[in-house]
């Protein structure tokens, strides 16, 4: 649902994910999807300072913050005008599991 509903909220808007918590159906998105969009909030996009690459440049653009309490995350949509991204764009990116330490960690 992250990667379907990001671009589609209005700008000022928020998106609430429950249930996020240390089993087994949730777990993967705790540990990999959420560091990686942790991470892609603080992306800068300097290419001459650091070597680095955003993890869901699908969604990274709309978001404007992610803020989480115990099993609940809220991630804030910025201000940049709401998409209506095609099937592919709106899928969980197929590495999105398997490349979350490469991401997270490099090299880049």
């Amino acid at each position: 649902s992250l990667f379907f509903w990001i671009p589609r909220i209005e700008p000022g808007g928020m998106l609430i994910v429950e249930d996020i918590q240390p089993i087994t159906e949730a777990n993967q998105f705790r540990t990999h999807i959420l560091p990686q969009a942790m991470k892609d909030l603080h992306w800068c996009g300097d290419p001459t300072n650091l070597k680095d690459s955003r993890c869901f440049p699908t969604i990274q653009p709309f978001i404007a913050g992610i803020h989480c309490e115990m099993h609940i995350c809220v991630f804030l949509r910025n201000d940049t005008p709401s998409i209506e991204p095609d099937q592919d764009a709106s899928m969980t990116p197929k590495d999105a599991f398997t490349n979350a330490q490469k991401c997270m960690f490099g090299p880049h």
